[in-house]
Parts: C-alpha cells; structure tokens; sequence
C-alpha cells in the first residue's frame, strides 16, 4: 500500500512541476513564437515540371537536399543528410546522390523527398575525394567511382549491374572523375598538382558490360591548373602558359598558346600576373562554349576577373576565342536551358547580366535591373518557364526574379548563422527618438548639451503636444486589442513566415525606415547574427523575425558578435563582429550600430579616439580568445573588449583609447582568465600521444602599457584524455537568492564563484568521461568525478553541458550495464555541507581555502540531445528551464526542480513536502514539454536566450540549420493577466458603474434632501 502511495504521490509532484510547460491550445500555435525553415548555401540547383507547375532541385553547403516552390519560394520537402553530397543527378525516377568519403548512393523521389533506395558500395575510400557520380543518357543505369571500383546500378532498383576493379596505376593520384562517350564510360585519373613526372590515366569501360576495353592511356601533364576540366568528351588542361586538350578514348594531344589564343583580347591583357582558371558547364558537349577566367592577382583578392568564351572547331583539333567577356567582379555562375549556354555574372552593384550563347556560337547580352543591390558574387543560376530567373550568392541569398522584379527571396545566410544576440530595444519615450532630424546628433548628447534649460522646456512642449495626433489611433489600437492575449505582440501578424525569411532590401526600408521601439513588456528584441558566409544580420523578433538589415562583408567567416553597449538614453546599442579571412590569417573586427547595421563612427574630435573607434579593424594577429571586460570606456560608453593572442601572449584592448588604458588600468590586478592549450615535447612519441592542458592567465601591465598574459597556474590533463568542453558563468545572468531555503527553515548557502569553470574531458581508450570544477584564478580543482563506460562515439554527439549560478548540468551516453542510456548529471555547489555554514568572510575571494560541498545526482534521460541551454529571466526570481534540442527536431524543455540532487529516494519527509521536493525518478518522456509542440526545427545547434521586463518569461533563440524564437514561462506567468481574462468586460462593467453612479447620485441626493425635511 505505502508504495502504491509513493508512486501516485510522484506522478502528482511531476504533473505539478511540468505544468508550466504544458501544452498549448491550436489558436496560440504561431502568436507568441516563429519558426523559419531553412536549407542553406546551394552549390548544385537543377528545374523540373510537374503538373505544369515549376519546382526547384536544391543541394546546400548545409548538406540538404529539397524543393522550392518556384513561384512562391517555399520548401516542399527537404532532407537533412549527414555527409555531404557529391553531384546529385536528376533522373526520370528520382535524385540520385552520392555521399563524399561515405561510399553511399541513393535515390530520392522527386515530389515527395522519401528515400526509394540506398545502397553502400564496398570500395575502400582513401579519403580523396575521388568519388563521382554519371547518369547514363535514357536513364540506362547509374554510374558510381569509388576510390578502386567503378559500380553500374539499376536507376529503378540500385541493384548492381556489374562491378569493375580500377588497374592500378603508377604514379600519384588526386582524383577521379567519369565521362560517358561513344557507349563507352571513361574513367579519368588525375594527378597530383605537386607530382614532377604527372599523367592522366584514362580507363574505358563498356557501359552495358563494364568489361575494360582499353586500359591506361597515359597523358603525360604537368597541369597548373587546380582541376582539369571535362568538357563533353574533352579533357582540358593548361601548362604553363599553353592550353592543351584530348578526346577521350584517343592519345592525340592537341595544344594551343594562351598569348595567342588571347591576344587579341584588352580584357586578359589588362590582367597583370594572370592565374588563368578552366570553367564549363554541367551536361555540357563538347561542341558548347567553356569558359577561360583570370584573375588579378597583383591587386590582392580583391582583384577584377577577366573571362572569356572558348569554343574547339568542329574536328576538335583547334580552339578560338568566342567572345571577350570583359572584366567583372567574379566569374559568376554557369547553367544550360534550352540548348544554350548560360552565364550568370554581377555586372555591377545594380545589375545582373546574363550572357547566352546559342547554336552556331552565337551571343546575346541580357541585362536585369538588381534594386536589391548585389553587393555579393553569383554562385549558381537557373532559367525557368514563364520568364523565371533564379540566382543565389556566395553570401547565401536566394532570389527570383520575373521581368525585373523579384517575385521571392530566401536569405539562406542564416541557416549558417555562427553566433547570435538578442539585444534590448530603447523606449519610444526617449529623447533622441522624438525628432529624427537631430537623432544622428542627439546620439553622442552634443545637441542637447547646447541647449538652454529653456529651450529643452518648450521642446518639450512642443513634442507633447505634436504626440496628440497620436491620440486617436492610440485608443483604437488599444480598444481593437483588447480581444486579444495580452502578450501578442501588435505587428506580428502583419508579416508571413515566407515574407519574413525575404532578403532585406534597402531600396524599400531606407525610404520608409521605421524605428524600433521597445513594447510594454519587453518581448520585442532585436536579434543580431553572424554568419560563416560572410553576413552581419539584423531581425525584428516582434514581426517574426523580418530581416530589417544586412551587411555582407565579402571573404569573412564569422565567428562571434558582442554586445558592447545596449541601448541607452541618447546612446544606440552597439555592437563588435569578430571573423577572420585568409584561412584565419588576418582578423576582423566591426563595430556596428545595432540598430541599422551602419558603421558606428564615434563624433569626438579627438584624433587618437578617432583612429581607436576605426568601425573596420583588420590585424595580422590571430585572436585565441576574445573577453567581454566589465568596464566601459569614457568616450562612448562601450564594454572594453580584451584580446589574447596566444601565440605570443599578448594581450590588447579595444579600443585602444587613453581613456580605456586608463580604466583598465586597476582592473587587471584582479583580472584571470583559463585558455586551453598543447605541451610542448622533443620526444616523438610523446607528441603521437600527446596531451592537452590548460593554463590560468593574470594580465600584467609592462613597458608603456603594453599588455601580457603572465601564465599563473598549469593543469595537463592525463594522457589520453582530450577536452570536449570548457564552460564558465554565463554573461549578466541574475542570482535572485545567495541561499537554499529547506523544509526546516534553515538554508544551504549557494557557492557563487565567478571564477568557476567547468572542464570535461574524455578518455578513448579507457571509455571515460571526468568532469572537473575548476577555479580561473588559482587553478584548484574544486570537484572531480569520472563517469565509466562512456564510448569514444559519444563524444562529439552526446556530451553537452550548461553552468549558472551554483549549479552546472551535463548530459552523455553510458554503456554501463542495467543503466546503460542517457543520462542528465546535476551537481549543486554549496558554502559548506552544512545548514546555515557560511564563509566567515563579507567579501569573496578565490584566495580562501575554501572547498564547497558538492551535491550531485543523476537521472535517466529519454532522448539524445545535440544543444543545451538555459532560460534567464530579468531578475532570477522565477525557477530555470533546462534546454535541450533533440535530433528529432524538438526543443525539450525541463524545469530544474527535476534536476535537483536532492530529490529523495525515499519516502518523502514532511520537511521534503515543505521544500517541495519530487521524489526520485527519472526524467519524464512526455511530449508536452516540447517547447516547440509539432514544429519540426531541424539542425539547432545552439541555443540562448535573454530577459524580458516580465520576470515570469524568459525569451528563447535557437538556430542551426533552422531557426525558432519563442517565450518560455518556467514557473507560469505569474505577473501577467491571463487569457480568460476579459478586459472588454472589465470596461464595460467599470462604465456600468460609473454610469449607475451618476444616474443614482442625484436621486440619493434628493432622496436624502426630502428625508430632512420630513
């Protein structure tokens, strides 16, 4: 009987602690919360019909495949794959792929997406990329080329036809690749550029028996080019300066001179230090145009490209110059329609040109007019029916456009977003928001400052009573909202989800630039992101995420964004991208104004503040880390942003402004950081099995200032062990209580380090997972635990971790027998192990002898996880939220009242009830604490989230692949209306009352006068 009592005693306490994640009605799906489905970058797009309705093939950088609408630009299905994909071919069953180093081929149903067959090769893959892909003309078959096999499936089936071994080769190889000629496939293999004594071995095989019909034509090359080119049956190569071609299944070598061969053209003769490169297109013939393009190398990467169309006369024994293509920014993109060969290239910021050459050589020119602006280069192009055109970016954007206009656009930079903040709106109440001729002064205060204290009286005057205008629309707004919950935010439903994934377009938004303004209860952010393609993005989170600016700085990859100052009275918020180029040779910075995405240029005279708030920054000096300091410079009022170079430990601000040096100054006494690093050995097999550490840094001030790292403590980790994640404090989160108040009044007094870090490491070999607590300053191990049969596979994919305040929360995979599956380890850091214990000392140091007592549990998981994160809310009052994205595509959340070490084992005690503890037990599979209900979110890979002004609600980001942005109310809004309320009844009853009361007055009045008169 007593443990029928326990068990419906702790479904009870779970069904109260999940219920404020409990599921939401029909109506609010989509109110407080947008989704954006993504597919990323495409780098193979391809058009077909069905039903006379135009549809899009798309293969991403993201290693998605999937269809596009073509007249709306919505996904009708998509595949997330876990390789990326090499060639995909259209056939009339399907999509065939082929995965790079996988050795997989599939075929996908083109109008539904679902997987028809698949089928792993047994060719040893060396990892050269060397695998390819051929659909035989009339859908004979598919051809595949592993590293040493070539494989013939059946289209319909992927049944294998036949097999055929690779002879083997003599010299070095680089890849290789297939081409179908004369019923026969050839097979090419390249050489390696760096190979002295270089050939091209071609292999031909019959396409219908695969039997090898001549073997080992051996092309002697000593190609400068980075890849040979197959045009139709052709293969060409460039040495040096000559251009040099062969048909496949011939050992003729033809030639021709590059000086001669372009010496006619002024475009290629303006190129000074050519690097002349080989272009064609896919399905192309032999009889069709290629494409030779050079660029300038002497003017950096920066430099013009000059192209021009090649095309071999019809016995294939010489080659001419079809047309001088002129000098452009880039290449471009090639495709073919119709028969012709199509070039997509961007003429200028303002326009796109498209060149066409049809039978007989012939060429025409045609241009569209970009009022988007292209500020980046054309990587792929399609022509479709009904006068379509299709482009995208190398910055990811996908447009369509239709006689001039766009139809539809994607900004698919954001399925490669790197980082993200969600920064705070300003008032619409403030100042410098009231008269927009004087915004860009009154941002720095200069304008205000000169104005007598009368004049800023009548200025206010007059802005009050310029507001009234305001007045009417104001009621109605608010009488037509009242039907409404009291969290929608009003202009969220004036914006599609496809409308708000639109690219940004500056001709529109700088002509009718609204400002943004905070709402009532803060749930409207701006949300700033960085991408890997390049881009700098700002989105509405309160219109469903519309891109209100971009930015695209060309051959960046970015890596982070800081919020360097929020927005204030006067002041804008601004931020700092942090990217590298160049292979992570040189750094990036920019400092944005966060509102408009502009150069935030500071309005000091001072020279040496001007040249410190330079808003583009690039330094040869790699960053190993970059530190947000908690102090703000003089001039602008900006977080400084220290940066540690480990190479040689140095460390700088930024920005290096007198007035910074001089408020850092008495800051770095006490300043410590941690940073991973690799000890160094002369012994070779120590460096095989070599260990990582890390090393605790204190920032000491040297000769005229400058600014070095002193290491001040060593931790190497055992060998063979490997660091899979370094975790400290999260950035202005709120600690509501120092103490744990228990069932008997007493408290445990929380440990708040805020040099406390967390460090897990695994070990291959030995199948272990140790997570250590670690102090920055002094480098002492505050915990230690190892976790046993943790295999080496789970490394990467399961063990996640968060830290806030005393507490830190991982997640892994256990091999360990009966417990074998995942599980969520909690541990809860405390003064002292017992009631009431708290350190003698008002003030925290590191420096105390100090070891806080460590309670820990661990809970069975039901559900692989692939991102943590944690719910804050404005002033740590309310409990958390525990974060998980799922590779099921779900956001789970869990309330960490389940994830409490002190959750008894036993029957509950009353101080247990008192403290409202849930006894022991695993975290529950229940699918109403998926915070995204049935959305598919697909690919989150991180996930944050900021305060709003309402304590009770946290506000939610995750972003990967997809993109979600929602409210989270881990204990319940518990400082808002709720949505039964009706606030149009509580009107109508207030107006009842007052008009009952001036309808009774008067006759209570003469009521009573007449009572004193009797």
């Amino acid at each position: 009987m007593k443990r029928y009592f326990l068990l419906a005693f702790s479904l009870l306490c779970a069904s109260i602690c999940v219920s404020p994640v409990d599921a939401i009605y029909e109506s609010q799906a989509g109110v407080f919360d947008w989704h954006h489905s993504w597919v990323g970058k495409p780098h193979w797009t391809a058009q077909y019909q069905h039903e006379s309705s135009s549809h899009i093939i798309i293969s991403t950088d993201r290693n998605v495949l999937a269809s596009l609408n073509a007249l709306t630009g919505e996904i009708e299905w998509r595949q997330l794959l876990e390789n990326s994909i090499k060639r995909p071919q259209l056939t009339s069953q399907g999509i065939v792929t082929v995965h790079e180093n996988a050795q997989h081929v599939q075929l996908w149903d083109i109008k539904t997406g679902r997987l028809i067959w698949r089928h792993s090769l047994t060719s040893n893959t060396k990892g050269n990329n060397s695998n390819d892909v051929l659909v035989l003309s009339g859908d004979q078959g598919v051809i595949v080329l592993g590293d040493d096999k070539v494989y013939k499936l059946a289209v319909a089936t992927g049944d294998i036809d036949w097999e055929t071994e690779i002879p083997a080769k003599s010299g070095s190889v680089g890849g290789h690749t297939l081409q179908q000629g004369d019923g026969l496939v050839h097979v090419v293999a390249l050489p390696e550029l760096d190979d002295k004594a270089s050939y091209f071995h071609i292999f031909g095989l019959d396409q219908t028996t695969g039997e090898l019909l001549h073997s080992d034509v051996r092309l002697s090359s000593h190609a400068t080019t980075r890849t040979p080119l197959l045009h139709g049956d052709t293969l060409v190569w460039k040495e040096k300066d000559t251009l040099k071609w062969n048909t496949l299944g011939t050992k003729k070598v033809h030639q021709a001179s590059l000086k001669n061969l372009l010496g006619s053209s002024s475009s290629f003769s303006s190129v000074l230090d050519p690097e002349y490169q080989l272009s064609t297109t896919q399905g192309a013939h032999s009889g069709d145009v290629f494409f030779i393009h050079a660029k300038n190398e002497a003017e950096g990467p920066d430099g013009m490209v000059a192209t021009g169309a090649l095309a071999f006369s019809d016995d294939g024994k010489s080659v001419e110059l079809v047309k001088d293509l002129g000098i452009q920014k880039s290449f471009g993109a090639t495709t073919k329609y119709d028969g012709n060969v199509l070039r997509f290239t961007r003429k200028d910021p303002l326009n796109l040109a498209i060149d066409e050459f049809g039978s007989a050589k012939s060429y025409s020119l045609q241009e569209i007019a970009f009022d988007n602006g292209l500020a980046d280069d054309i990587v792929s192009g399609l022509i479709l029916p009904s006068s379509l055109t299709m482009v995208s970016t190398s910055s990811g954007s996908i447009y369509m456009l239709k006689n001039n206009i766009i139809k539809w656009s994607r900004e698919e930079a954001l399925a490669h977003t790197t980082a993200a903040e969600l920064l705070e709106l300003p008032e619409k109440q403030k100042w410098t928001q009231v008269d927009e001729d004087e915004v860009t002064q009154s941002a720095h205060g200069d304008h205000q400052q000169n104005q007598s204290p009368l004049a800023r009286y009548i200025r206010r005057l007059t802005t009050h009573a310029a507001q009234l205008q305001n007045l009417p629309s104001w009621l109605v707004h608010h009488f037509i909202d009242m039907g409404k919950p009291m969290l929608t935010t009003s202009t969220a439903g004036d914006i599609t989800a496809l409308q708000a994934q639109s690219c940004w377009s500056p001709s529109s938004d700088n002509t009718q630039q609204e400002h943004l303004y905070r709402d009532s209860f803060g749930m409207r952010k701006l949300l700033v992101s960085v991408t890997s393609t390049g881009k700098i993005i700002g989105q509405d989170s309160g219109r469903r995420g519309k891109i209100i600016w971009t930015r695209y700085m060309e051959g960046v990859t970015f890596e982070q964004v800081y919020v360097v100052r929020t927005a204030a009275v006067k002041l804008p918020p601004v931020i700092v991208a942090l990217g590298t180029s160049n292979e992570g040779a040189t750094t990036h910075l920019y400092r944005l104004n966060g509102l408009t995405g502009q150069d935030y240029v500071t309005t000091s005279t001072d020279a040496d503040v001007q040249d410190a708030f330079d808003p583009q920054l690039m330094t040869e000096t790699s960053l190993a880390k970059v530190m947000v300091l908690p102090l703000e410079e003089p001039d602008e009022h900006t977080h400084v942003l220290a940066l540690f170079d480990a190479a040689t430990t140095r460390v700088f601000i930024y920005p290096g402004t007198d007035g910074a040096r001089l408020v850092t100054k008495p800051f770095w006494s006490k300043f410590y950081f941690q940073h991973p690093f690799t000890p160094s050995t002369t012994n070779q097999q120590q460096q095989q099995q070599q260990s990582v550490g890390l090393k605790g840094y204190q920032v000491v001030e040297g000769y005229r200032g400058s600014l070095t790292a002193q290491p001040v403590w060593n931790m190497i980790l055992p060998q063979g062990e490997q660091l899979l994640i370094v975790d400290g404090q999260r950035q202005h989160h709120q600690a509501a209580s120092i103490g744990r108040v228990l069932g008997n009044r007493n408290v445990f007094y929380k440990y708040l380090n805020p040099n406390m870090f967390t460090i897990l490491a695994g070990d291959a070999e030995q199948e272990t997972l140790t997570v250590r607590v670690v102090d920055a300053v002094k480098g002492t191990i505050l915990y230690e635990a190892v976790h046993h049969h943790v295999p080496a596979s789970s490394f990467a994919t399961s063990v996640h971790m968060v830290q806030m305040e005393n507490w830190i929360v991982y997640h892994f995979w256990s091999n360990d027998g009966k417990d074998t599956g995942y599980q969520a380890v909690v541990l809860e850091l405390y003064e002292g192990s017992l009631e009431n214990q708290r350190v003698p000392s008002t003030n925290f140091s590191s420096f105390d002898p100090l070891q806080p007592s460590i309670q820990s549990a661990a809970f069975a998981f039901p559900y692989p996880v692939q991102a943590m994160g944690v719910t804050t809310t404005r002033n740590g009052v309310s409990t958390r939220d525990i974060l998980f994205a799922l590779p099921s595509h779900q956001i789970l959340t869990v309330n960490k009242r389940l994830l409490d070490p002190r959750r008894p084992t036993n029957a509950p005690t009353k101080e247990d009830q008192e403290e409202q503890l849930l006894p022991y037990a695993p975290i529950p599979e229940e699918r109403k604490m998926f915070l995204t209900y049935n959305l598919e979110v697909i690919g989150i890979q991180h996930i944050i989230s900021a305060p709003a002004l309402l304590e009770s609600t946290s506000l939610v980001y995750a972003y990967g692949l997809d993109s979600y942005f929602s409210r989270d109310s881990p204990s319940r809004q518990f400082d808002v209306l709720s949505e039964d309320f009706s606030k149009s009844q509580l009107l109508l009853t207030i107006i009842a009352l007052v008009i009952g009361i001036l309808v009774a007055g008067p006759i209570v009045r003469r009521k009573q006068v007449n009572a004193l008169w009797q």
